[in-house]
């Protein structure tokens, strides 16, 4: 017997269902197979959350499928957004260059850091970005002395 539309179980056996061509689908759209799946599983979250208008839609494949189409593409301009920030900052892009063993002992020494601490945000921002004090002292509402490093 079928499950009923908006359970749980008609989730999970359309997703065992539609698992594979929605992989295959991902698969031609980024042309690598990590972030294929990395898409499908973030395509199948958001149905779920939204099961009872997917199981409702008359072809729900397709409406998966539209789902799969517009969370790639919202990651795409994700990432040309942050190109663009990149190249406005006048910062070498994401992805310029192979990382040195400078960079290499910063992030090592950054790991030491609590997360969220503001030595962390700003050692971060002026070493890898190349931002001067002042400005890094800016953009957190700080002073140009707080955002030098310290001894």
């Amino acid at each position: 017997m079928p499950a009923p539309h908006g359970s749980r179980d008609g989730f999970e056996e359309f997703a065992r269902a539609c698992q594979q061509r929605l992989y295959r689908t991902a698969y031609l759209l980024c042309g690598n197979a990590e972030t294929a799946r990395d898409l499908t599983q973030t395509t199948l979250a958001k149905l779920f959350q939204h099961w009872r208008r997917a199981s409702a839609a008359e072809y729900p494949e397709a409406y998966a499928k539209t789902v799969l189409t517009r969370t790639f593409l919202a990651g795409r301009r994700r990432r040309l957004r942050d190109l663009v920030a990149y190249a406005k900052a006048g910062g070498p892009g994401p992805h310029a260059a192979e990382p040195s063993d400078l960079r290499v002992t910063l992030l090592a020494a950054l790991a030491e850091l609590r997360p969220g601490h503001a030595r962390r945000s700003c050692c971060a921002t002026g070493r890898i970005c190349g931002s001067p004090y002042a400005r890094r002292g800016r953009s957190r509402s700080r002073s140009a002395g707080t955002s030098r490093p310290r001894a």
